[in-house]
């Protein structure tokens, strides 16, 4: 059963059809029917692109260490052409432990042996000099 307003909408819908003969598809059609169609599409095609950029976001997930590694080493081979590259690459992705220090790290390593070793004056400045020279070859 239609309520007293629902009844009234009703007939304000059929008084605005142009004749008999297409008033049920008046009713069925009715400017709230279109709008209740319009929202559902709207809706259905928000879920479907929500949908997608969920999936999207999910092939950017973080990367493993093995790619990091290899981005890091492609990176700082950048310069490096055929033997030469191929032989650092190899290097590089062996891990961290192969990979050449930088001459800060070298310095900082050094300096913290030639500390634990309480030297001081020459004795030190010779140390260095042979653990720098002893890190170059490595």
């Amino acid at each position: 059963m239609l309520s007293r307003a629902q009844e009234a909408r009703v007939l304000e819908v059929l008084s605005d059809c142009p004749s008999d003969s297409s008033r049920t598809y008046c009713l069925e059609f009715s400017p709230e029917a279109h709008m209740k169609i319009v929202l559902a599409i709207v809706v259905a095609v928000s879920l479907a692109a929500g949908t997608f950029s969920v999936a999207s976001a999910a092939d950017e997930k973080k990367m493993s260490s093995q790619q990091e590694r290899m981005k890091a080493c492609n990176s700082q081979a950048a310069d490096k052409k055929d033997d030469e590259r191929k032989a650092f690459m190899s290097q590089c992705l062996k891990g961290a432990a192969a990979m050449p220090m930088t001459q800060h790290e070298k310095m900082k390593k050094c300096n913290a042996d030639a500390s634990a070793k309480a030297l001081k004056g020459d004795e030190r400045k010779g140390f260095m000099s042979e653990c720098l020279k002893a890190d170059k070859k490595m």
